[in-house]
C-alpha cells in the first residue's frame, strides 16, 4: 500500500492544470473556511477528545502545527463537521466510546471512532492537495451534514468501471459480487447495510497540488484508487 501511495503521490506533487473536461465547472468560492481559534476554545472538550482519536494515525507534532493539513483537518472535524461533532459529543461518559455507526463498513467495522478517523483522513487529503490553490470543484468534499459516501459528483461521461454513470470523488459500493457487465451499485451512506468497499475515483482534472498525506493510507476499506490527469 505504501508503495502504491508513494507512486500516486509523485503525480500529485508535481500536479498541473491538466486538460479540461466537458463536465468541469469552477467553484473556487465554494471552499471551506478555516475555523477560528475562538471555536476551539468554545469546544475544548470536543477538541481534546477528537485529538486523542486522530493521534492514533497522526503524530502530535503535525496536529499542533497550525499550518499543517492535519491541523486544519482536526479543526474542521471539531468546529464544522456536524457528523463527527455529534459522535464525539454523544460519547459514553464512563467509557469515552463513541456511538456506533448505522452499519459501518465491511473491514473497518461500525465504531464511531472509525467514521471520525475516515472523515479526518479525507479532510487531511483535501487540505494537503489544496496547498497551492483550491480544487476546481469540491465534489461535495467536507460537506458537514453529508455522509462521506456522498462526497462525489455524478458525471455523464463514460468511464470504466461505472459506464455512463460516473461518480467522481469518494465512492462507496454495496457489499457482494458485481456481475459481469454490470456497474457497481453506489451507496450514499450505511443506513441500509454495511458498506462493502470504497473507491477513489479522481480521473478528471481538478487542480490537485501538493503531496498525498500518510493518513490517506488509513482508510481501511479502500478497494480501488484511480487518480490521474491532475
Amino acid at each position: 500500500t505504501l508503495l502504491l501511495l508513494s507512486t500516486i503521490a509523485l503525480g500529485v506533487a508535481f500536479g498541473g492544470a491538466g486538460g479540461k473536461n466537458d463536465n468541469s465547472s469552477s467553484s473556487v468560492g465554494d471552499q471551506p473556511s478555516q475555523p477560528s481559534v475562538s471555536c476551539i476554545i468554545d469546544v475544548q472538550d470536543r477538541y481534546d477528545h477528537a485529538k486523542s482519536i486522530v493521534s492514533g494515525i497522526t503524530p502530535l507534532e503535525a496536529l499542533e502545527n497550525t499550518t499543517s493539513p492535519q491541523n486544519k483537518a482536526l479543526e474542521w472535524i471539531v468546529c464544522e463537521d456536524k457528523i463527527s461533532s455529534k459522535l464525539i459529543d454523544d460519547r459514553d461518559p464512563s467509557t469515552g466510546l463513541l456511538p456506533k455507526q448505522a452499519h459501518g463498513t465491511k473491514v473497518g467495522g461500525d465504531s464511531g471512532e472509525a467514521q471520525v478517523l475516515r472523515r479526518y483522513a479525507l479532510a487531511t487529503f483535501f487540505f494537503a492537495t489544496s496547498e497551492q490553490g483550491p480544487w476546481n470543484e469540491k465534489w461535495n468534499f467536507l460537506s458537514e451534514n453529508m455522509h462521506e459516501c456522498a462526497w462525489h459528483h455524478s458525471k455523464t461521461r463514460q468511464n470504466f468501471p461505472y459506464g455512463d454513470f460516473d461518480p467522481v470523488g469518494f465512492v462507496c459500493i454495496y457489499p457482494g459480487p458485481v456481475l459481469s457487465g454490470e456497474a457497481p451499485k453506489i451507496m450514499l451512506d450505511d443506513t441500509e447495510t454495511e458498506i462493502g468497499g470504497m473507491n477513489w475515483n479522481f480521473r478528471i482534472p481538478n487542480n490537485l497540488t501538493g503531496t498525498i498525506p500518510p493518513e490517506f493510507g488509513h482508510i481501511e476499506d479502500m478497494t480501488q484508487i484511480g487518480l490521474e490527469n491532475q
